[in-house]
């Protein structure tokens, strides 16, 4: 550190300053700004004299120094107070994860020792983990810590930082509400996020974060363009923060839009850089999904080959770290290449291993997506009986899961051109990309 009193250059944005003076700068950045401010930046210095942080040391050297000793006490004061919260929380948070759900609740809502924002903080990090595997569960954590904003003390942590915190809350929630399929409730918790995060600190991966959910909303409810451009943005954020990992998250998804698109190439672009970018030690789910993206992309575009080496690289810790309906997507993904191996016998098996699978999860639409993939096999071997069977199976599992009638109907479309030994490529290309679109938007008609 520069001894106190000379002039330093600032390298300190005037935003971080505002942050510092308002208390809502934590761990290593408190620190950095702190050193700086100690080593005689007179520029910081005039900044926080406006704030009312200082009093200019160029009207009072002495009374500066004070107030600058008075303000060192203070944040050694809140560093000590987050430390203990920090400790306490971390002693809090996993005996409290052991609990059901409903257990969960009935603490949370009344037991006073987890009014903290460490705690709450610790709820969002559990909720973005389970994002992965179970939606209910970001859902129902995001909610968690939401329940416990009103509650905090605003002075104490700071009113932007509670911002920051509910905004994040809320994103979580949006997303995880539009992974369960509830576009218009997720549009609410995302808008609400987007303004408290305007009324927070500032923080640019917080809203970049936010920029990364929105796309997801915009892919679900068929605005594709507007989807890159959102996650294009959070894109550049992250680039320009050097944040490499988040940058791959990204570009992952970006990938994925560009496919949507139409943009093949550019789309194996995107998500060759994701693979180099996403830090497996830092998030193996994510590093694995965007591997698992890149050879279901290769798959479609018949670079068999390829997908083959790529899934053999992954493919056991895809195994170890999944489960449920990951894992039966990893299965339909085997049956999709072994078919255009050649094995079709044992691409056949798989499958129908897949859509029993998908049946036992109570994910009809899934499975008639995979039922989809295995009329084109009937269809291109001209295997009516089979394929009128299998349509008919569908169809009795649709009615017995309470699928929308819309999603019923565009199956007896199907139904029927299989019984005129009419089923076409163009006809399950069309099928498939409704259900897809179906599983994110209930209600949606196919156009026959």
């Amino acid at each position: 550190m520069s001894r106190p009193g000379r002039r330093v250059e600032c390298e300190i944005p005037a935003a971080a300053v505002e942050r510092f003076a308002a208390g809502d700068t934590e761990g290593s950045a408190r620190r950095a700004i702190l050193e700086h401010l100690l080593a005689g930046c007179e520029s910081c210095r005039t900044r926080l004299s406006a704030l009312g942080g200082y009093t200019s040391p160029r009207e009072a050297r002495a009374e500066d120094e004070a107030a600058t000793a008075r303000l060192v006490a203070r944040l050694r004061q809140t560093a000590a107070f987050f430390d203990r919260e920090h400790a306490e929380a971390a002693a809090l948070f996993e005996p409290f994860l052991a609990h059901p759900t409903n257990r969960r609740w009935t603490l949370i809502r009344n037991s006073r020792r987890y009014d903290n924002w460490s705690f709450a903080a610790r709820l969002l990090d559990a909720a973005y983990e389970a994002l992965y595997h179970d939606a209910r569960e970001t859902l129902e954590l995001a909610e968690m810590a939401l329940e416990l904003v009103p509650r905090l003390d605003a002075e104490a942590y700071g009113v932007r930082l509670v911002h920051d915190l509910e905004g994040r809350a809320r994103a979580l929630r949006g997303n995880a509400r539009r992974t369960l399929g509830d576009l218009r409730a997720a549009a609410l918790d995302l808008r609400a996020a987007r303004r408290l995060l305007a009324d927070g600190s500032g923080d640019p991966l917080a809203e970049a974060e936010l920029d990364y959910f929105e796309a997801s909303w915009h892919v679900d409810s068929g605005d594709a363009r507007r989807a890159l451009a959102t996650i294009r943005r959070s894109i550049r954020v992250y680039r320009e923060l050097g944040e490499e990992h988040l940058e791959g998250r990204s570009l992952n998804s970006e990938g994925h839009i560009l496919s949507l698109l139409g943009r093949s190439e550019a789309s194996f672009a995107r998500l060759r850089a994701a693979a180099r970018k996403v830090d497996p030690e830092r998030d193996p789910h994510l590093a694995l999904a965007v591997r698992h993206n890149l050879v279901w992309l290769l798959v479609e575009a018949d670079e068999v080959e390829e997908a083959l080496w790529q899934l053999a690289s992954y493919e056991r810790e895809f195994e170890r770290l999944s489960q449920g309906s990951a894992l039966t997507k990893l299965g339909w993904l085997r049956a999709r290449i072994l078919v255009r191996t050649g094995e079709r016998d044992r691409g056949e098996h798989a499958f129908r291993e897949a859509i029993r699978a998908f049946a036992g999860l109570e994910l009809p639409l899934e499975s008639a997506l995979v039922a989809l993939d295995l009329c084109g096999l009937y269809a291109e071997e001209g295997r009516w009986p089979e394929l009128r069977a299998l349509a008919a199976d569908t169809l009795s599992l649709f009615r017995s899961l309470g699928v929308a009638s819309e999603a019923v109907a565009a199956w007896i479309v199907l139904q029927r051109a299989a019984e005129r030994e009419a089923v076409t490529v163009a006809l399950l290309h069309r099928l498939s990309t409704y259900y897809t679109a179906a599983g994110r938007t209930p209600g949606l008609r196919f156009e026959a």
